[in-house]
């Protein structure tokens, strides 16, 4: 919020319904902003997510983020990132992002494989965490958890054959690792 009579503030979930990240602003849609905090130029049309358009070529570009997570692949050559709740890859060299995940996934904290061939993350998308994966190049989006326990902020062991998370599903052969409180899975 803004000290600014008439200044508007929007709720986060809000934001991530109008794009998920690059909101599509036409001449005169939204009040101004102070220059530092939004910013308007053309993009390339390989820059929206699938299915966007740009009234006038005009689009909202977020420069900055908060609570967000970078994961660099193990080629060192891309970045998985996550940002307004969507799975974003991007040259570690500079360039244009590419958008993975859509708004209904509500996807954070990615993990590279070690192979470089996946990202794992956890997803909100049904009410609780769950992980999923999906290959760099946004295809082979999967479910690899489900169920009434959150599981949570994956990370895919060196030879690639596990993955450990956080859960609240408790685990009966652990002494005090009960239902409701998290535990290393």
């Amino acid at each position: 919020m803004t000290e600014n009579p008439g200044s508007w503030s929007i709720s986060r979930r809000r934001a991530l319904q109008f794009g998920g990240g690059v909101a599509a602003v036409g001449a005169g849609q939204l009040p101004a902003l102070p220059s530092e905090a939004l910013s308007t130029e053309t993009l390339p049309p390989d820059a929206l997510p699938a299915g966007a358009e740009a009234p006038g070529g005009r689009q909202a570009v977020l420069r900055e983020g908060t609570n967000l997570m970078v994961s660099v692949s193990p080629d060192g050559k891309w970045l998985a990132f996550d940002l307004a709740t969507a799975i974003w890859v991007t040259p570690a060299a500079g360039g244009t992002s590419r958008r993975l995940t859509d708004d209904l996934q509500d996807a954070t904290r990615p993990r590279w494989s070690p192979d470089g061939r996946s990202i794992v993350f956890q997803s909100y998308r049904d009410g609780n965490f769950h992980l999923w994966s999906i290959r760099p190049d946004g295809t082979g989006l999967r479910q690899l958890t489900s169920g009434r326990y959150d599981h949570r902020e994956p990370h895919v062991t060196p030879d690639g054959r596990s993955i450990i998370f956080s859960s609240d599903r408790g685990d009966l052969h652990g002494p005090g690792n009960v239902a409701g409180s998290y535990g290393i899975h």
